[in-house]
C-alpha cells in the first residue's frame, strides 16, 4: 500500500480542495506546512518520507492554463511524480512524457477521445493513470457514451485497451472528512480485480480507513486534508510502514 499526498493548485497556491466545489476553494491551511508554496509543500513532504507526490493543476484542468514552469520544480523536490493537467488529448500527454513526469494522470473528467485513450494504454501503460472522476458515484467526462457507464463497465472497456493503473476519485467526498463507509468499500471490493493497480482518493479520514483500503487489495490511497488536519498522524503512518 502506497500513501501519497496530494496538493491541489489554484492560481500558483496550494489550496484546500472540499467536495468539488472548486470556486470556493481556499489557501491551504495546513499542520504540515506553514507555505502556500506548492513547491514548497512538496518538498515537505520529501522530506518526511512519501515517495510519492499527487499533484491536481486547477488551473489547467479548469481554464485550460497549464503552469509548465511549476512542473520542472516540482519535479526537483519529488521523487516520484503524478500529476493531472487536464490532459484532454494524446498530443497534451506527450508534452507531459516529454517534460518527463513520472507519471501522467488521465481524468476522465478532462479527457475527449476513447480513440487517443486506447492509443496511448496501447503505448504507455505504465506511465500512464487512468483517473475515474466521479460526482455522487457518477462519471464525469466530456465523452456521452462514457458518462452513462457504471465504474465497473469503464474499467473493463479501459482493461481491454491496456489498463494497468487507475484511480478512483469521488470529488463529493473529497476534503469532506467523511471517511469510508460500507457501500465505498463494496463498490472498491468489485474493482479491484479489474486492475493492477487500484488508487482511491476522497474522502479517507483515518490510519483505520487505510488498513481497511489495504485488506480490499487497494494499492495507493490519495490524502489531503486527514494529513493537513492531523487526522492520519505521520507518526502513525510510519509505525505502520507506510513511510
Amino acid at each position: 500500500m502506497i500513501v501519497i499526498p496530494v496538493i491541489d493548485v489554484m492560481n500558483g497556491l496550494a489550496v484546500h480542495a472540499v467536495r468539488g466545489e472548486r470556486k470556493a476553494y481556499k489557501p491551504l491551511e495546513s499542520i504540515v506546512s506553514k507555505s502556500t508554496d506548492p513547491v514548497e509543500v512538496a518538498s515537505i513532504f520529501s522530506s518526511i518520507g512519501f515517495n510519492y507526490i499527487y499533484v491536481a493543476d486547477l488551473d489547467a484542468i479548469i481554464h485550460r492554463m497549464p503552469s509548465w514552469s511549476l512542473y520542472s520544480k516540482l519535479k526537483s523536490v519529488v521523487r516520484y511524480l503524478m500529476l493531472d493537467n487536464g490532459a484532454r488529448s494524446y498530443r497534451d500527454c506527450m508534452k507531459l512524457l516529454d517534460l518527463g513526469i513520472d507519471y501522467v494522470v488521465i481524468g476522465s473528467e478532462t479527457f475527449e477521445s476513447m480513440n487517443e485513450l486506447k492509443s496511448l494504454l496501447e503505448v504507455y501503460a505504465d506511465k500512464v493513470i487512468i483517473s475515474v472522476d466521479l460526482m455522487h458515484n457518477q462519471i464525469l467526462s466530456p465523452i456521452q457514451s462514457v458518462r452513462i457507464l457504471r465504474v465497473d463497465e469503464y474499467l473493463r472497456i479501459l482493461y481491454g485497451f491496456g489498463l494497468r493503473s487507475a484511480i478512483i476519485l469521488e470529488l463529493s467526498r473529497v476534503g469532506s472528512g467523511l471517511g469510508i463507509d460500507t457501500d465505498m468499500i463494496n463498490m472498491i471490493g468489485r474493482l479491484t480485480p479489474l486492475v493492477d493497480k487500484l488508487y482511491i482518493g476522497g474522502g479517507v479520514r483515518s490510519i483505520e480507513d487505510i488498513e481497511v483500503l489495504k485488506e480490499i487489495g487497494v494499492y495507493g490511497v490519495l490524502i489531503a486534508t486527514a494529513l493537513h488536519k492531523g487526522w492520519v498522524a505521520i507518526e502513525d503512518l510510519r509505525s505502520k510502514g507506510y513511510l
